[in-house]
Formats: structure tokens, C-alpha cells, sequence
């Protein structure tokens, strides 16, 4: 899935680069900033292998279908992260960006994620991806930023309350 907003994309070479690094046949749902799609904005290049999906609502329903993840700004890069699967950052706007609206949260640099400023890195970034440098990447992030997630957040809140309730004692699970 692609979540950008920068128009100077070529989808054509985009998809040239996934085929080649993962194989396979690609489509690119695009998904525009859900801003620019309640304003009736739309990308443009739409056709057999570029998918608009910027009306449909759930994002993550649209990301259990994919395989890779494109994006800019958007925080989807995190859901890309977390789920383990090839995730990029396209940013070939990012001196005027933070010129403009200041520095962001998060250091982009600092991301377990490739960063490419133009096309020729993204494409470069795509076709030297390399699964074992994201997983030991993500596993490194998770350490500096204290993430603990194992999947498993709701069974241990609800296990967690029906043992203050005292529906549940220790070592008993729902």
C-alpha cells in the first residue's frame, strides 16, 4: 500500500522495483491523506495496477492485504513496523516539510524503515531489501523505545480486571 501524497511518483518503475526485489505480481493500493479525500481530492492515475483506496475507511482491513508499505509522513509507517513486513518512506519533500511545519515527532533517520529522499533511492532502498537487517532493525527500535508488545494487550487487560473483579486467580487465564 502507498500512503502519499507527492505526486511525482512513477508507479510504473515503483512496481518494476517490488517485482524484481520480492517477485511475483504487484498492485499498489493508494491511499490518499484521509484530508485530501474528504475534500474530494483525488491522485489521478488510477488503472489496472494502481488501485484508489483513499474512500475506503478502515485502514487497517486495507493493510492485512499487503505486503509492503509506502508512505510519507503518515503514521501508518508505525503499523508497517509493527507488523513486521518491508515499509518505506518516501520523503523527497522533507527539508521544505520541516521548514514549514517544524520537526517531527519521531527521527525519520532513526526509524528501523529505508528513507529516500528521490525515486532512485526508493527504488535502490527496494531492490537491497534485506528481511533479517528490518527484523534485527525492529527488534533494536522496540529496545530504545521500550516497546514490550506480545501480541497479546487484551487477553492481559481483561485477565487483568477479572482478577480485580475476582473472576479470575492467579494463574488462571480467560
Amino acid at each position: 500500500m502507498v500512503q502519499c501524497d507527492q505526486q511525482e511518483l512513477d508507479f510504473t518503475e515503483l512496481i518494476k522495483s517490488l517485482e524484481k526485489r520480492f517477485g511475483g505480481i504487484w498492485y499498489i493500493f493508494l491511499r490518499l491523506h484521509p484530508q485530501l479525500t474528504a475534500r474530494k481530492i483525488r491522485y489521478g492515475i488510477v488503472n489496472d495496477t494502481v488501485i484508489d483506496v483513499s474512500p475506503y475507511d478502515d485502514m487497517y482491513e486495507l493493510l492485512a492485504g499487503c505486503d509492503a508499505v509506502l508512505t510519507d509522513y503518515s503514521s501508518v509507517v508505525f503499523d508497517g513496523i509493527a507488523m513486521e513486513i518491508p515499509t518505506f518512506l518516501y520523503v523527497s519533500d522533507y527539508e521544505e516539510y520541516v521548514r514549514e511545519r517544524g520537526g517531527l515527532v519521531w527521527d525519520i533517520e532513526n526509524l528501523p524503515v529505508k528513507v529516500a529522499k528521490t525515486e532512485a533511492d526508493l527504488r535502490d532502498g527496494i531492490e537491497k531489501y534485506d528481511a533479517h537487517e528490518l527484523k534485527y532493525s525492529i527488534s533494536r527500535f522496540k529496545d530504545d523505545i521500550k516497546l514490550h508488545e506480545k501480541g497479546d494487550a487484551s487477553r492481559s487487560a481483561a485477565n487483568y480486571i477479572m482478577k480485580i473483579l475476582g473472576g479470575v486467580t492467579d494463574g488462571e487465564e480467560i
